[in-house]
């Protein structure tokens, strides 16, 4: 295979970060997306963002401190075996609390479709209990369609959904 014919192969073509949550009054926006999106400072200030949460190993990040006041990073590979859920409450509480104080947050690993978007996924279900993981990851899937969590991540918020669903029950 030449060089041209590599230069014409299809490319998949994504926004680097889409509005999974709108803002509502007194809410945040809750935003998922990549590497680039977490740079972009354009975009920070078009869609308002002040919170960063990075689900991802990095070296440089471009802090724009005049924008952005909080930004959180779990540094995580995206492997099928790293324990993602052990980190579930923390990024919750920061991406609620954030959005309930009216900052919309930008939640992104280096490609915004495995690691940020299963911290989205399990979001979705602790904020709306009746959400279950199906519906979330549709939900999510419809706003960000090339999300695709690692089968580990996958596994790991199918049992997030049944503790969730345990609780349910004992109510």
């Amino acid at each position: 295979m030449s060089q041209d014919d590599d230069d014409n192969r299809p490319r998949r073509v994504y926004k680097n970060a889409d509005i999974i949550l709108e803002a509502s009054p007194g809410v945040g926006a809750l935003h998922l997306g990549d590497f680039s999106a977490a740079q972009d400072k354009a975009y920070f200030q078009k869609h308002k963002i002040s919170c960063i949460l990075t689900v991802a190993i990095i070296d440089k990040f471009i802090s724009h401190k005049d924008v952005i006041r909080h930004h959180k990073i779990v540094s995580v590979e995206d492997r099928p075996e790293t324990k993602l859920s052990t980190y579930f409450k923390d990024c919750f509480k920061f991406i609620h609390e954030h959005r309930n104080k009216g900052e919309s947050v930008l939640v992104h690993c280096m490609a915004g479709v495995s690691r940020s978007a299963t911290i989205v996924i399990g979001y979705l279900m602790t904020v709306y209990p009746a959400m279950d993981f199906e519906t979330a990851f549709a939900q999510v899937r419809k706003k960000r369609k090339v999300i695709r969590p690692n089968d580990g991540f996958l596994e790991q918020l199918r049992e997030y959904d049944k503790q969730i669903e345990e609780k349910r029950k004992k109510k």
